[in-house]
């Protein structure tokens, strides 16, 4: 009986035989190995800390630089451009650091796999040769990341060209020769759908802010504030909905004559070179000049002093693209607002993509860093709420997420899902049944029996699918369980909802002027470090949150945080980003 080594559960598999599954439930999620008979054994997972995550993201951001520095220049070659490096970084920065990290992190697991002493005598491999990991744009590539046909094949290009000298391989033709996603799990809502029809009627009147010096997408203000923004300013709004472009075919041909020279031994790197331009995403090789032909035939501003965004510098191609040729043309400052609450470490901030590119970046909180300009949250401006004297929880809680990063998402998952689960059965059934457990709506995608396995377990849960604006759930919230470390926890501190969150130490890596302030809200119990201490905490708030949530100590600590953190501003907010915008011009 031969030992077989499965890459995905791209294919289905005989289960009389013995089975080897390659690292965690990321790349198996559509067998229910529960339910199944299946003698498997799972190797080449990866024990992550905080450490051994920030020395990856460091090796990676090096090498990032690198390939970034060659890719450019043959992509100005192949267009025929001069562009700058921070040009091209605007419009696929976050692009090529997702895709050396997901390269990273499958590299990681099968060299652990393979250079083991592990009993395998066949791995089922695909051909290879009719499959491109090239996606259409760039705010799929979360999408391709957890597709078992676009891993299997990836695991077999980095298997064949790193590893294949030590095993048997059973070729295998894949089907598709490109990622297409699944967008049918989408939540299409009656309110998205009119705001979007009022946006593209809107945006038909841009020929009249064509001269506009200021240009605002998905700022995190709302529609109205957007507009007054440029009224303040003495201009006609300018609506910057994206617009349709021809999409050509790919051409393998001519991907095939750009060639990343490899200049070092390190296997990883040149692995990366070999792999990159296949994997391009077209809105920078075949469809780049079509998008470029609608942006200088659009009504979009054309010579704005000042570009905004809080959202739209990562996966909105058709706003980077127009933004970099702003930015390298006409000599527009580029401004981003802090996104979320994720910089604990200055090191990893710094390297980020948007930190890079921009020339500013609006802080929720105190100023930390050279191009920081010191705001207040954005996401809270005009958000009133009626807190309500209401006794139900509210749980909030993690999915996997994307695998785009060198580090499993799935095991983080399950530390945090270990987490919620200790703290659900540590309820009573009277709190279970005042208790909503809010889904982020990506668990469609990310953990699509996430609700079945919570309903079943948990009958009397109420949840949310992450559909509900989480406003109105707060309204009648006692206390806020966030199960991990989110945006969410500054909005419902600064809405005074007594809140409590869990921040395992060995995920993040934090700066020392960083670690004082998380122990600072660990030691008035709104941070826990441990789950154990996170039920324990729990359990002595509930019985009496209004108490707890007024002492003087933990008031104090809230201020201090909100004020370092999340600022609020309620005195005319929108005129003040105005002035500031002006002055920055």
């Amino acid at each position: 009986m031969k030992n077989i080594l499965l890459l995905t559960d791209y294919k289905s598999f005989d289960d009389t035989k013995d089975l080897y599954f390659l690292s965690n439930q990321s790349f198996f999620k559509n067998i229910d190995l529960k339910n199944n008979q299946i003698k498997y054994q799972t190797i080449g997972d990866l024990t992550q800390n905080y450490q051994s995550r920030y020395d990856d993201t460091i090796r990676t951001d090096k090498i990032i630089l690198n390939i970034e520095q060659d890719l450019y220049k043959n992509l100005n070659h192949y267009h025929s451009t001069t562009f700058s490096h921070r040009y091209w970084k605007i419009i696929l920065g976050h692009w090529v650091a997702r895709f050396v990290r997901t390269i990273y992190f499958r590299y990681k697991i099968l060299d652990k796999c393979l250079n083991n002493d592990h009993m395998i005598d066949l791995i089922h491999v695909s051909r290879c040769d009719s499959y491109t990991q090239s996606i259409d744009q760039t705010n799929v590539a979360w999408l391709s990341s957890m597709d078992s046909e676009w891993n299997f094949n990836l695991f077999s290009k980095i298997l064949i060209k790193c590893f294949k000298k030590k095993y048997d391989l059973n070729y295998i033709d894949t089907e598709k020769y490109q990622f297409t996603p699944n967008i049918s799990k989408a939540i299409n809502t009656k309110k998205e759908f009119i705001k979007n029809r009022l946006l593209k009627i809107l945006s038909s009147f841009n020929y009249l802010s064509q001269n506009n010096t200021m240009a605002f997408k998905t700022t995190y203000l709302n529609i109205f504030d957007e507009l007054k923004l440029s009224l303040f300013n003495g201009e006609i709004p300018s609506i910057l909905f994206n617009l349709n472009y021809k999409k050509e075919e790919l051409d393998l041909e001519k991907r095939k004559n750009i060639v990343l020279q490899k200049k070092n031994s390190d296997p990883f790197e040149n692995l990366i070179r070999d792999l990159i331009i296949d994997a391009l995403p077209r809105v920078a090789f075949e469809d780049y000049k079509n998008i470029l032909n609608v942006i200088n035939n659009s009504k979009w501003p054309k010579s704005p002093k000042i570009i905004f965004t809080s959202n739209s510098y990562d996966g909105d191609d058709f706003f980077k693209i127009w933004a970099a040729e702003k930015v390298e043309r006409k000599k527009s400052k580029y401004i981003i607002g802090q996104h979320g609450l994720f910089d604990c470490s200055e090191q990893l901030l710094k390297n980020t993509n948007d930190y890079q590119v921009c020339d500013h970046y609006l802080r929720w909180g105190e100023k930390k860093y050279a191009k920081d300009i010191e705001l207040f949250n954005l996401k809270l401006i005009n958000k009133k709420i009626k807190l309500k004297d209401g006794n139900k929880i509210l749980v909030f809680a993690r999915t996997a997420g994307h695998e785009n990063e060198c580090y499993s998402r799935e095991e983080e998952f399950q530390i945090y899902n270990d987490c919620l689960n200790t703290v659900l059965d540590n309820f009573d059934i009277h709190n279970l049944k005042e208790t909503t457990v809010r889904l982020k709506h990506t668990f469609r995608w990310t953990n699509p029996n996430e609700f079945h396995y919570l309903r079943n377990k948990f009958p009397l849960l109420k949840i949310d699918e992450g559909i509900k604006n989480v406003f109105s759930l707060f309204e009648k919230t006692k206390l806020s369980i966030f199960l991990y470390y989110s945006t969410g926890v500054m909005e419902s501190l600064n809405l005074d909802i007594p809140t409590v969150f869990y921040f395992p130490k060995k995920l993040i890596h934090i700066d020392s002027k960083e670690r004082k302030y998380l122990d600072m809200l660990n030691k008035c119990k709104i941070l826990s470090y441990d789950k154990d201490e996170f039920k324990d905490n729990i359990n002595f708030i509930i019985k009496d949150v209004k108490k707890w949530w007024s002492m003087k100590d933990v008031m104090q600590v809230r201020s201090e945080i909100i004020n370092r953190y999340s600022k609020v501003e309620k005195n005319n907010p929108v005129l003040k980003i105005s002035k500031l915008l002006k002055s920055l011009s």
